[in-house]
């Protein structure tokens, strides 16, 4: 009966934390532009080809190569990522290619530390041969997380649910004049499972990397070049080496704080507690939040988002397994300290379930761009369904906070048997969620907005397009109320810069040469990422006298 009542304990603990743990799924670097593009006919030998893609790429691991159709290798320089647009690799090409279909193959791996390859096929000259099936186009879209990284992840968030729970629970929550032995034993038990967990999660995150950086076989992952590369140039490899001596510390700090068998040490306790937080942070580094363009800001809100996860779902562990009801049925001063452990918890989870909203919906709006996306793609699906989910538990804590509130002598067991439902219901579907690439969102639309320059007189016109990351073309119409272009205008210039959380990024400013009266156009690449930007136009009249227009603009792709 006991093994029973265990079995279930720990099935609800590892539902909870598929529900409360971040979900999403790495996402993928999306191809924008490239030369040669897909299916083009060339007239003659490129002398150069390059990919530029929807974020900024890692060193180490990128490579392109060119195919014709007898699956004959061109010869190319080294791939490189070019030094002013981190979102483009290009080679030079070595010889000239003959009349025929070729593939452009290439490899990188984006930001977020995803990697991803595909291929874009393309003719030169006037070659008769068709596009085989082979060299159809592939992006990268459809490449999905493997079982190992969706096993590396969930012991990860298991160790940081578990240890973190643990330790709020009795450094916070459960304050006894004399500890119960039983939860010593248990103590020290959950914190050793935790630790194992963790070792396992981050020894194996290097050879799992490395073998998607590389694009090799199991057999391959442990090749010490690769691991090299890994950690010389990915930033995966740096966070790898600050975690591998969080954990060494950790050790020795647990080892610190078990050793008394009796007692339970408070200042002990912070210790590793500090130390698996600074864990969570790191972790935090790595992921597409920080590689937005308010990587300032996702950076914290993921770590917000981990580490209230962890404190909701390890509290949870830690009252199933630490503080469960049959320990105190004995006496009323039991029964008292249970219910304040209760009592205590429900502060830091309610504040753990605001702080997992907020985030929540901070990180969803990294892919999720508009309401289509929400709507209309699999991943914005698959996203309203874990918030339904969210929901539901939410009800639940409710009911848990009033029954503990108003109806202390009542058991839990009903709602934890309802927990238990919704949780395998939700454990099922995760399964799916934790593999879909998240949208590309929509396609860039050229930005056009109108000022007023001189009392409802005279009027400004921008116009910008594509209005994405790299060239655009910005063309300024000035005119009466009438429609007529003014001729009175010496000068026009375009100050551009993109505005951050606390502050603005660095000023660029251009002049706009005129291309007929009242229009003055030019094509520059200082629109070069993503984010939003602020734009001023001025203008210059040849009487000297000035005005000026302001606009805004946010450039997803």
């Amino acid at each position: 009966m006991h093994a029973s009542k265990t079995i279930k304990s720990l099935l609800v603990f590892i539902l909870l934390l598929v529900m409360f743990t971040p979900l999403r799924a790495y996402a993928h670097a999306y191809i924008q532009e490239s030369n040669p593009s897909e299916n083009e006919r060339l007239k003659q030998s490129p002398t150069e080809v390059k990919i530029k893609f929807n974020e900024d790429l890692q060193n180490g691991f990128n490579s392109l190569s060119i195919v014709d159709s007898n699956g004959r290798r061109v010869k190319l320089e080294k791939a490189e990522i070019k030094a002013n647009d981190r979102s483009t690799i290009q080679a030079k090409v070595e010889q000239k290619l003959k009349d025929d279909v070729y593939s452009l193959e290439w490899r990188v791996v984006s930001a977020d530390g995803h990697s991803v390859s595909g291929n874009i096929p393309f003719l030169v000259g006037k070659t008769s041969k068709e596009i085989p099936g082979s060299f159809q186009q592939s992006n990268g879209t459809s490449s999905a997380l493997k079982v190992e990284n969706i096993t590396d992840r969930w012991f990860l968030y298991s160790s940081f649910s578990i240890i973190i729970g643990v330790l709020l629970f009795r450094m916070f929550w459960y304050r006894p004049e004399k500890p119960h032995t039983i939860i010593n034993k248990r103590t020290k038990t959950l914190l050793w499972i935790g630790l194992a967990l963790l070792t396992a999660a981050i020894l194996a995150f290097l050879p799992i990397q490395t073998k998607l950086n590389a694009g090799v076989s199991w057999s391959k992952a442990f090749d010490l070049d690769l691991w090299s590369k890994t950690l010389q140039y990915t930033k995966e490899g740096t966070v790898w080496i600050v975690q591998i001596v969080i954990l060494l510390l950790l050790f020795v700090s647990i080892w610190w704080l078990m050793r008394d068998k009796e007692q339970f040490s408070r200042i002990k306790a912070s210790f590793p507690l500090t130390l698996i937080v600074g864990m969570m942070l790191s972790k935090a580094f790595i992921g597409h939040p920080s590689s937005s363009p308010y990587k300032e800001f996702g950076v914290g809100t993921d770590f917000l988002h981990l580490l209230s996860a962890s404190i909701w779902v390890g509290g949870i562990l830690a009252i199933v397994f630490l503080l469960h009801e049959g320990m105190f049925k004995k006496d009323e001063e039991s029964r008292d300290l249970y219910w304040q452990s209760l009592n205590r918890f429900s502060i830091w989870g309610w504040i753990a379930v605001g702080t997992l909203m907020l985030t929540g919906i901070f990180n969803a709006t990294l892919f999720i761009t508009d309401i289509q996306a929400l709507i209309k793609t699999t991943y914005g699906r698959a996203l309203l369904i874990k918030v339904g989910g969210f929901v539901l538990m939410g009800i639940l804590g409710m009911i848990h906070f009033i029954r503990v509130k108003y109806f202390p002598n009542k058991g839990l067991k009903w709602a934890v048997r309802v927990e238990l439902l919704i949780g395998l219901a939700i454990f099922a579907f995760t399964a799916v969620f934790t593999n879909l690439p998240t949208p590309q969102g929509a396609a860039p639309q050229s930005f056009n907005d109108t000022a007023i320059l001189i009392d409802n007189k005279e009027y400004l016109n921008l116009n910008i397009s594509p209005k994405r990351p790299g060239p655009n073309t910005f063309e300024v119409t000035v005119y009466d109320q009438r429609g007529r272009a003014l001729k009175d205008i010496d000068q026009v210039t375009i100050t551009l810069s993109q505005q951050g959380l606390f502050k603005d990024g660095r000023k660029s400013t251009f002049q706009v040469p005129a291309v007929s009266e009242g229009v003055y156009e030019t094509n520059n690449l200082y629109l070069n990422q993503k984010g939003r930007w602020k734009i001023q136009v001025h203008v210059l009249t040849k009487s000297l006298d000035e005005y000026d227009a302001y606009f805004s603009t946010n450039l997803n792709r």
